[in-house]
């Protein structure tokens, strides 16, 4: 009788974490300091971001001055923007996330074991991070996109090309010059 009192228990505080775990969805708001506000698709009004509000195809993130706001994607890749930046997500399932970065700045971390591409269109150049790599990216208000990698290696794709860039490396659009951090 006692163990069966216990099974019950475990069942109860155990049922909704279940639950509520399978409604995150693949990807969440991670991270929030200072402001940060999301447009859900199919609404007009931007609202406050919270922690662990799902996110899905078609919604917006946007970090005003100030703030920032970190995403996670289950398989273990984060993406975090600073202050003044616009991100919209265009595409994510089990194997891969596409974003679009209108401006500001975003770190890509994905870790070992996470998904097999993230894809970031900006407006001048389109970059695909692959598992086991960290970037950043810069995007200035006139669209010029500025890439660092931190680990691993990405591939930028522009008008002028196909890229391949590893780690050490800094890559702006629009141009072919690569430059190593010091």
């Amino acid at each position: 009788m006692r163990s069966t009192k216990y099974l019950m228990i475990m069942v109860f505080l155990m049922f909704p974490a279940a639950v509520h775990a399978g409604d995150m969805g693949l990807m969440r708001v991670s991270l929030i300091e200072g402001d940060a506000q999301v447009l859900i698709k199919d609404t007009t009004d931007w609202t406050d971001a919270t922690a662990n509000i799902p996110l899905n195809e078609g919604d917006r993130l946007w970090v005003p001055d100030g703030g920032k706001a970190g995403l996670q994607i289950r398989g273990g890749v984060f993406v975090r923007g600073d202050g003044n930046t616009a991100l919209d997500i265009l595409s994510t399932d089990q194997k891969s996330a596409q974003f679009y970065l209108d401006r500001g700045h975003t770190y890509i971390n994905n870790r070992r074991g996470g998904i097999k591409t993230v894809q970031i269109d900006t407006p001048l150049s389109s970059v695909r991070s692959y598992d086991n790599s960290v970037m950043m990216l810069d995007i200035s208000e006139d669209g010029v996109t500025e890439l660092s990698v931190l680990k691993g290696y990405v591939t930028v794709e522009s008008r002028a090309g196909t890229t391949r860039v590893g780690a050490g490396k800094t890559r702006c659009s629009g141009s072919r010059r690569l430059r190593t951090f010091r």
